[in-house]
């Protein structure tokens, strides 16, 4: 089967539900856990969800199509205050590409979406959106929130991989008026000239803010909005 190397239209793709979601056993989930540390050290990468994995919490995701995912979830004495944080291993055909890591709350969700670098280019809008499929299945969640490191901020990995335009062609908004005020201009740019590119400088203040998208109406209940350390500081 050819490479689903098109644009995907994420209200559509959200609202098509995995397979089947299995909860494994001890055997199974231990040994997941197993790959889903080897696939990260292998390739000099940490994840804290992954490290504190509860095998008493691990589940089978089918995407369809071959896609899958490994859905772990966080031993209860490392797990945070209000998010509830899961951690997930992606695989095509059963051969590890890239991991996620989300925290949701409140039916929001703020995902780390990341490829693995051969895999990168070629299905990864596609896979996002299953990700975020999975993720109202498991959660609820009709909004989604990409923090400012994974879009590039202090992060030369996401800068470089023009992670701020990925997400922007797939509907991924900034409430910052600044920001999108910038947008505005550089999408002016493109369109007078398609070989425009955004200087270093302005993704570096492209990326500085959060960007959102939802199924539903703006709230301000969501992840990125929701002053999440007031809470805390205040419990």
């Amino acid at each position: 089967m050819p490479l689903r190397r098109e644009r995907p239209d994420l209200a559509r793709e959200v609202l098509r539900p995995p397979r089947s979601i299995r909860a494994l056993g001890p055997r199974e989930s231990a040994a997941l856990v197993r790959l889903t540390r080897e696939a990260m050290v292998v390739r000099s990468r940490d994840l804290d969800a992954f490290m504190a994995a509860d095998v008493r919490d691990v589940r089978w995701i089918d995407a369809g199509e071959g896609l899958a995912f490994a859905c772990l979830g966080v031993a209860p004495r490392d797990r945070l205050l209000l998010e509830s944080v899961y951690g997930f291993l992606t695989l095509k055909n059963g051969v590890p590409i890239g991991y996620v890591l989300a925290s949701a709350l409140f039916g929001s969700c703020q995902v780390a979406y990341n490829v693995f670098e051969a895999w990168r280019g070629g299905e990864a809008a596609w896979v996002y959106a299953r990700v975020l499929a999975m993720l109202r299945a498991l959660f609820g969640c009709d909004s989604f929130t990409v923090d400012p490191y994974q879009l590039g901020h202090q992060n030369e990995e996401g800068l470089g991989s023009g992670a701020w335009w990925f997400y922007q062609k797939l509907g991924f908004r900034p409430d910052d008026r600044a920001t999108l005020a910038r947008m505005r201009g550089e999408l002016a740019r493109i369109r007078r000239n398609p070989r425009f590119r955004s200087s270093r400088a302005t993704l570096e203040k492209l990326v500085a803010e959060p960007v959102f998208w939802s199924l539903g109406p703006r709230r301000a209940d969501v992840i990125g909005r929701f002053p999440l350390h007031a809470a805390g500081a205040a419990i």
